[in-house]
């Protein structure tokens, strides 16, 4: 599995997700794309972010290879930080043989 910032797989996302700096009470909505790079269909895919102040709006349940799918975050702080946040990710599924 890569996550990329774009459609076109020209930015991949590596390690953690730069989401920025977004000042509290606001909210900002990140889309980014999941390519399955296996050769297997994926199912049951579960995604889980190591910061509460991160929500997952939408994810794919499933991913046959080469598919790509979107994943949408918001981001929501409970204070304004003057640096950037990197959040973790973490995929779980089962691969289909």
């Amino acid at each position: 599995m890569k996550i990329y910032k774009d459609f076109s797989k020209t930015e991949e996302v590596k390690d953690v997700i730069d989401l920025g700096v977004v000042e509290v009470g606001l909210s900002k909505e990140f889309i980014f794309y999941v390519l399955n790079d296996s050769e297997w269909e994926l199912v049951d895919l579960v995604f889980s972010l190591d910061n509460k102040e991160v929500k997952i709006v939408s994810a794919p349940k499933t991913l046959k290879s080469n598919e790509v799918d979107k994943l949408i975050l918001n981001y929501t702080p409970d204070v304004t930080i003057e640096k950037k946040l990197y959040v973790g990710i973490n995929i779980e599924g089962v691969k289909l043989i």
